[in-house]
C-alpha cells in the first residue's frame, strides 16, 4: 500500500524545488531574492530524498511481482535522490546567491533537473497508488482526456491530437486511465514521434486507445484540406492532450504494462516505441 501521508510529504517538499527553478528562470528576480531563498532550498533538497526513499519502498512493495517494473521503479528514485542531491551540492557551493550570470544559469538547470526528475517520480507512485486501489467506474474515455490542466506552449511540453468519440467507455479507474494514456505520450513522442496522435475506438464492451503517429491522410484532397487546417489557429480544448514531458528511459514501458495488468487492463509497446496501444474493459 502507498501511504498518502508519504506522497502528501514528497509533494510538500517538492514544491520547494519547483519554486527555486521558477525563480532563477524569471530574470526580473534579481540576487537578494535569490539568496533568501536558498536556505529553504536546501532544506527542500533534504526533505525531498528522505520522502523519497519512503515512497520508494511502498511504491516497490505495491509493484512487488513485476520484477521488470520494480527494477525501472528504482531506477527512476535513484535518478531523482541523485539529481537533488546534486542541486544541494550545487546550492551550497552557491553561498549566498550565484556569483555571476553563468553560475545562475547552472544551478537554474541544476534545479529544473532535479524538479522533472521528483515529477516522474510523483507521476509513478500515484499511476501505481491508482492501480493498487483502483476507483473502477464505468466512465467515457472522452471525458478523461478530454480536459485537464492548462499547460503553456514550450520545450517540456508535448501536445497531442485527440480523437476520441463520445461512444467508447472503459471500466477502470479515471486517474490511471489518464496516467497511462500520458504516460504513452510521452514515450512516443521519446522515440521520436514528433507529433503524436491519440485515438480512441470501441471494443467490445470497453475501448481501444492508440497513441502513435497521426492517420496518414486517405487521399490527395484530404491531404490538401490537411494542410490548410495546419495554418489555422491551434484546436479548441477537448482535441488536443497537452502532456509534461518528463526524464523517462528506454524501459519506462514496463511501468506502464504493471501498472495496467494489475487493474485488468492490456498494454502493448511496438519494438519501435512508437505505438503503444492500450485496451480497456
Amino acid at each position: 500500500m502507498i501511504r498518502s501521508e508519504v506522497l502528501g510529504e514528497l509533494k510538500d517538499c517538492a514544491a520547494g524545488l519547483v519554486a527555486l527553478a521558477e525563480l532563477l528562470a524569471s530574470r526580473r528576480v534579481g540576487t537578494k531574492a535569490i539568496a533568501l531563498a536558498l536556505p529553504s532550498a536546501i532544506e527542500a533538497c533534504g526533505g525531498v530524498a528522505v520522502a523519497a526513499e519512503k515512497l520508494a519502498a511502498d511504491v516497490l512493495r505495491t509493484a512487488g511481482e513485476h520484477l521488470d517494473a520494480t527494477s525501472e521503479i528504482r531506477a527512476v528514485f535513484d535518478r531523482a535522490i541523485a539529481s537533488v542531491r546534486t542541486l544541494e551540492r550545487e546550492v551550497t557551493a552557491s553561498g549566498s546567491a550565484p556569483a555571476d550570470a553563468r553560475s545562475r544559469l547552472v544551478l537554474e538547470r541544476t534545479a529544473h533537473d532535479a524538479s522533472v526528475h521528483v515529477a516522474a517520480v510523483l507521476f509513478v507512485a500515484e499511476m501505481f497508488t491508482a492501480a493498487s486501489a483502483p476507483r473502477t467506474v464505468s466512465i467515457r474515455v472522452a471525458d478523461v482526456l478530454g480536459f485537464g490542466p492548462a499547460l503553456a506552449d514550450g520545450p517540456h511540453v508535448i501536445r497531442a491530437t485527440l480523437d476520441a468519440p463520445p461512444e467508447p467507455f472503459a471500466t477502470t479507474d479515471a486517474r490511471l486511465l489518464r496516467a497511462l494514456v500520458e504516460l504513452g505520450v510521452q514515450l512516443v513522442a521519446a522515440s521520436g514521434v514528433s507529433a503524436p496522435h491519440v485515438a480512441v475506438t470501441s471494443r467490445g464492451s470497453g475501448a481501444h486507445v492508440r497513441v502513435g503517429t497521426p492517420p496518414e491522410p486517405a487521399t490527395p484532397a484530404f491531404a490538401a484540406v490537411a494542410r490548410r487546417a495546419s495554418s489555422r489557429p491551434p484546436p479548441a480544448q477537448g482535441t488536443v492532450l497537452a502532456v509534461r514531458r518528463l526524464p523517462w528511459s528506454e524501459h519506462t514501458h514496463h511501468l506502464a504494462r504493471a501498472a495496467a495488468i494489475m487493474t485488468g487492463a492490456d498494454l502493448l509497446v511496438d519494438a519501435s516505441g512508437r505505438l503503444l496501444t492500450v485496451v480497456f474493459s
